[in-house]
């Protein structure tokens, strides 16, 4: 969808949740937003949301997304996984997936943005990664051969492949420092 797409390459969030709600009303969507401070998540770093009170015993399934830095179209995602009823602390890996809108070239300023899905998200919905100092530049693209032929389906993500090129070279990510595998993170839920 656009708002799934907004929210892979941007990580933009409030098209992705108005599309939920309105198709169903009764799935509760709750966003982080950037101004919370809490938009970017560094590689081993923790965050707490909540805590979400659920009232409605209807609710038992839990789903999550949200982009995965230094990607064109990568979102790390938990599905509809079930929510314990008894007390207890549960974690849940999220995977990456690739949603599939654009080619994964791993080029700047594509990875960097702007974002300019549909209407333009500057501003903070743009990926910050003017901190890394592990980017080279003039890099081909590694996704010269599916640059052509987009898959328009989520799928798993391939990671990122990058190179030890600071100039040229297939991407402008460092796989030294780039590279990541999946499980991409984890959730833990707390039920009281």
């Amino acid at each position: 969808t656009a708002g799934l797409r907004a929210l892979a390459e941007c990580g933009e969030q409030a098209s992705l949740a108005a599309e939920l709600r309105a198709a169903n009303p009764l799935v509760d969507v709750v966003g982080v937003e950037s101004d919370a401070g809490l938009n970017k998540l560094m590689p081993g770093a923790t965050i707490s949301i909540g805590p979400l009170v659920v009232t409605d015993a209807a609710n038992t399934r839990l789903s999550m997304a949200g982009r995965m830095m230094a990607t064109n179209d990568g979102f790390a995602g938990l599905e509809a996984v079930a929510i314990p009823a008894e007390p207890g602390a549960y974690a849940f890996d999220l995977l990456a997936f690739d949603a599939g809108t654009e080619a994964n070239n791993e080029l700047l300023p594509i990875i960097d943005g702007p974002c300019t899905v549909g209407d333009p998200y500057m501003g903070d919905q743009r990926a910050d990664l003017s901190d890394d100092l592990y980017l080279g530049v003039n890099g081909t693209g590694a996704a010269a051969k599916e640059a052509s032929v987009l898959n328009p389906s989520i799928t798993i993500h391939r990671g990122v492949l990058g190179d030890s090129y600071a100039a040229g070279g297939l991407a402008d990510l460092d796989f030294a420092h780039h590279c990541w595998t999946n499980p991409v993170a984890t959730v833990t839920v707390i039920v009281q």
